[in-house]
């Protein structure tokens, strides 16, 4: 959103004289940054959220959105304000601002958010941090089925991946993890030299 940012305020802050061409383009294509967003919201979408049902709905939204956005939009610019359109372009700076202050606040709450699923893993006996190993260049079997004995005060607990098809919500699995971007992984080098992904978004383990 920050390139879109800049382009729509050189095109709102600049004139119209033939020496602003240059920039003036320049911020045009800048705008083109906002169709990058489109990907990563599905793939968002559809690594976090669970369940049949709430990714359906949760799509058809996006979709009734975006259908909604591409009408309103044009309506922004007024063929009085030509050649500038100050207005529309003053409104689409608003909401690209605001969009960053949405992404802002929902960084925010995912930290939270997962920060208190790691306090609920550890409650019900399981570690706070749970591995992926899918990623990985050969078979290698689980060691965090359950809570080592003395972690975190915890001596033993369920296997994980026990919830991965039962019929609950992700408030109720304390096995969900919500990615704060679409590639929410932390990739380590372990002793054998492998890279292992140790903070996944692991909903349907």
């Amino acid at each position: 959103m920050i390139p879109c940012c800049v382009g729509s305020g050189l095109l709102y802050g600049l004139g119209r004289s033939s020496s602003d061409t240059g920039p003036l383009l320049f911020g045009y294509y800048l705008l083109s940054a906002l169709f990058g967003a489109n990907p990563l919201i599905l793939s968002f979408m559809a690594a976090n959220i669970a369940g049949h049902t709430k990714k359906a709905i949760s799509m058809s939204l996006y979709g009734m959105g975006s259908a909604a956005g591409n009408i309103v939009g044009p309506l922004l610019f007024k063929s009085k304000e030509a050649p500038k359109y100050a207005g529309g372009l003053k409104a689409m700076l608003g909401i690209f601002i605001a969009t960053i202050g949405c992404v802002a606040i929902t960084e925010v709450l995912l930290v939270f958010l997962n920060k208190a699923k790691e306090k609920e893993r550890v409650a019900n006996g399981k570690p706070a941090k749970i591995q992926d190993l899918s990623m990985n260049d050969k078979y290698e079997a689980r060691q965090d089925h359950q809570a080592s004995p003395g972690e975190e005060g915890v001596t033993e607990g369920p296997r994980l991946g026990e919830m991965a098809f039962a019929d609950i919500t992700d408030r109720q699995n304390d096995e969900a993890h919500i990615g704060r971007n679409a590639l929410d992984t932390a990739f380590t080098m372990d002793g054998k030299n492998k890279i292992q992904v140790t903070d996944p978004v692991v909903e349907l383990i």
